[in-house]
């Protein structure tokens, strides 16, 4: 099953909760930083915390939904580098092994 699928719900779930007048920029921000691999959580962020600030100047609605995406895109990223520093440490640790053997 594709984790897109799976990922779904949460997004549906959070859309039909959310105020009327939520801007559509905070479920974009959510749905992308949930749904693309890499560049989604930094799209997050940024259009969360545009749309968050976009709704606090305006008083509009929708202010916990861009937030529920920037805090998604900072937790994803994290997950992302933690990832990276595991798999260089994978690397690197049998090569320096193996150089001093």
């Amino acid at each position: 099953m594709s984790p897109l699928l799976l990922r779904a719900p949460v997004v549906a779930l959070v859309a039909s909760r959310a105020p009327a007048g939520t801007p559509p920029e905070a479920f974009v921000a959510l749905t992308l930083a949930l749904a693309l691999p890499v560049a989604g959580p930094v799209v997050g962020v940024v259009l969360g915390r545009r749309t968050r600030r976009r709704c606090e100047a305006a008083g509009l609605p929708g202010r916990e939904v861009a937030l529920a995406a920037e805090v998604v895109g900072w937790v994803l990223l994290g997950v992302l580098a933690l990832g990276v520093v595991l798999v260089a440490a994978l690397v690197a640790v049998p090569l320096v092994l193996l150089s001093q053997a």
